[in-house]
């Protein structure tokens, strides 16, 4: 497995996360029907843990998480600085996660690593938000974060498994 980025993998991660970010949109607008805190993450986890899936099955890379979390974190930065660190910080623990995993097949660490990543942005991103915004955040229980995220990994699950009948009609060479 090679370690570096070259033009068809940035390629690869910026029309990724043009398509996260472009879905991302539809389905927040679709959450607000919903007033619970953290259900936008439950509905978001299919669809990144699928994107993330593909993209991470495409580029092939050790470090491709770090690649893709990096600049989606950045990029999101620009709307919120908390949503960038809350990407960042996910980004950084699935890595880990990913890097601890690394005797196991690509496949297999990109499938795990892609559940773990939704799972994980439902829990850490209502982690920073109580922690830092505060608010009506701060009122945002424990065991509420443990729901999301366990809730969030469940859907990432569903979404990954979609994602990997994705891929086998993508062409290898694109």
């Amino acid at each position: 497995m090679k370690n570096k980025i070259n033009i068809k993998n940035i390629t690869t991660i910026g029309v990724g996360i043009a398509a996260i970010i472009g879905g991302g949109m539809v389905i927040y607008q679709i959450s607000h029907i919903f007033p619970l805190p953290g259900v936008k993450f439950i509905m978001m986890s299919p669809y990144l843990s699928a994107a993330i899936f593909i993209i991470l099955n495409k580029i092939k890379s050790h470090n491709g998480i770090m690649w893709l979390g990096g600049v989606f974190g950045g990029l999101m930065s620009l709307m919120s600085i908390y949503m960038g660190i809350a990407i960042i910080l996910t980004t950084l623990t699935t890595h880990i996660a990913m890097c601890l995993l690394k005797n196991r097949p690509h496949e297999q660490r990109i499938y795990i690593g892609s559940i773990l990543f939704s799972a994980l942005a439902g829990g850490i991103s209502l982690l920073v938000s109580k922690t830092l915004i505060g608010g009506v955040f701060a009122e945002i229980g424990m065991i509420w974060v443990l729901i999301i995220t366990m809730l969030s990994a469940a859907f990432g699950w569903v979404g990954v498994r979609f994602g990997k009948r994705i891929t086998k009609y993508i062409p290898n060479n694109l």
